[in-house]
């Protein structure tokens, strides 16, 4: 939607309103006044036919009525009130004495009293009053429609001049070149709500360009890792097709070229699994896992690397370490730490595992003897690919997506994930809430989803 539309549909509305309470204030002012008029018409009516009744109850009046009636006109003539008298009609009831009943006759608003045989009329001319209401009632209306026009021309103007910078920002991101994954927009004017959405739509850009920037990194190093497989598979079967060869030749070329597919297939895996991982909002559905047996099983499946390498390992476990996870996702991460773990402790090193409860959750941390890394932000090694040295990297075997699949899995989990880089060594620590609300309190909580 364009500017000029939101504008127009602004002002529309403004109008409407404006009108709306204009029509109702002007109606209720118009009402009001005429029923303060009648009100103020028929008290004085009903006072003055009450002091006529008062007077002609004296019993010096009734000596001579008529002479009474011609008094009272006089007097209530000199007052502005017409009066005049007339037979009392037979069979019709007297006027009660408590009440004066007020009624519009012709231009007259009268009350009636009754004096014995005559009945007297007493009214109040309501022509000039009625001509005055209907100038005050004319006034009021053109003095709304003057408000509701003013109104309108100045909301036009006014939103005009609010949504203007919105308009010369817009043609400022029509005229941003895209050509580089950085964008920045200059604002149009130094007023702070527009200093602060430029900020804001700057800080968005910013992040939009971090994200295409890593996920190019992504693509670029999964082209690189899947290539190297494949040309060392495509070597070693165009050196074993190149001449005729004995079978024990024919057997290693094979199991070199085995090696390099298992390879080949455990890379693919693994990005289908960081993919999936990055693309579904859902976790899968979790049950009750003991986070100790995960550890020893998982321990037992890299004992041989254990011993080889002479490791000395380390546990302390918690008696309540139940935790509710997707067991295949916390078998991922467990698994995924403690290869990294085995693969990157000096010879004849040390590893310790230390399971934690709380009231919150239960606590991961895993330890490894190792000379420090050299990186500024620890948190880079969560990236895919990302290789600190990349002769540990291909000593290990290792192709750089397991922290990159703990970091996923914590994340989709919203478990907690931090990382800590020790002069002793390497140290992750994984937190398992027992709820997400027990999640939002820890400061580990939001640690998988800055790293990414």
């Amino acid at each position: 939607m364009r500017v000029s539309s939101i504008r127009g549909r602004m002002t529309a509305v403004f109008a409407l309103a404006l009108t709306t309470v204009m029509a109702l204030g002007c109606g209720g002012l118009i009402w009001y006044s005429r029923f303060t008029e009648e009100q103020h018409a028929d008290a004085i009516l009903r006072l003055s036919a009450n002091t006529v009744r008062k007077e002609a109850e004296d019993e010096h009046s009734h000596r001579d009525p008529l002479k009474f009636i011609r008094q009272e006109s006089e007097e209530l003539r000199g007052a502005g009130i017409v009066a005049s008298a007339s037979p009392r009609r037979a069979g019709v009831p007297a006027i009660p004495a408590s009440a004066f009943p007020v009624t519009m006759v012709g231009e007259l608003r009268m009350a009636r009293v009754d004096i014995g045989d005559t009945t007297m009329t007493i009214g109040i001319p309501w022509r000039r009053t009625e001509q005055r209401l209907r100038a005050q009632a004319g006034a009021l209306i053109a003095l709304s429609l003057f408000g509701i026009t003013a109104g309108t021309a100045g909301s036009w103007f006014l939103v005009g001049r609010t949504l203007s910078p919105i308009e010369r920002l817009s043609r400022v991101a029509e005229r941003t070149p895209i050509d580089t994954l950085y964008v920045h927009l200059n604002a149009p004017s130094s007023d702070a709500e527009i200093l602060h959405l430029v900020g804001t739509l700057n800080g968005l850009l910013d992040r939009l360009s971090q994200a295409s920037a890593a996920q190019s990194r992504f693509y670029s190093a999964a082209s690189h890792e899947l290539r190297t497989p494949l040309h060392t598979l495509s070597g070693h079967l165009e050196v074993g097709l190149s001449r005729s060869r004995t079978n024990p030749e024919y057997r290693e070329a094979m199991e070199e070229a085995y090696r390099q597919t298992a390879r080949l297939s455990s890379l693919v895996q693994d990005l289908l699994l960081l993919t999936r991982l990055n693309t579904t909002p859902a976790s899968p559905a979790v049950e009750p896992i003991d986070l100790t047996e995960v550890c020893d099983r998982t321990l037992s499946q890299f004992a041989a690397g254990i011993e080889d390498r002479g490791l000395r390992v380390e546990t302390r476990y918690t008696h309540d370490a139940d935790i509710l996870a997707p067991s295949n996702h916390a078998d991922m991460v467990v698994r995924n730490l403690l290869e990294n773990a085995v693969n990157y402790t000096a010879e004849h090193g040390r590893i310790s595992i230390a399971i934690d409860s709380s009231p919150e959750g239960v606590r991961l941390d895993i330890r490894n003897e190792c000379p420090p890394l050299q990186i500024p932000d620890i948190y880079q090694l969560l990236e895919p690919f990302y290789r600190p040295d990349i002769s540990r990297q291909c000593g290990t075997g290792g192709n750089g997506l397991g922290l990159a699949i703990c970091s996923a899995v914590a994340r989709s989990n919203q478990w907690g994930l931090e990382l800590l880089n020790e002069p002793t060594g390497f140290h992750v620590v994984v937190a398992f809430p027992r709820s997400v609300q027990a999640l939002s309190s820890r400061p580990g909580a939001t640690y998988a989803a800055q790293a990414t």
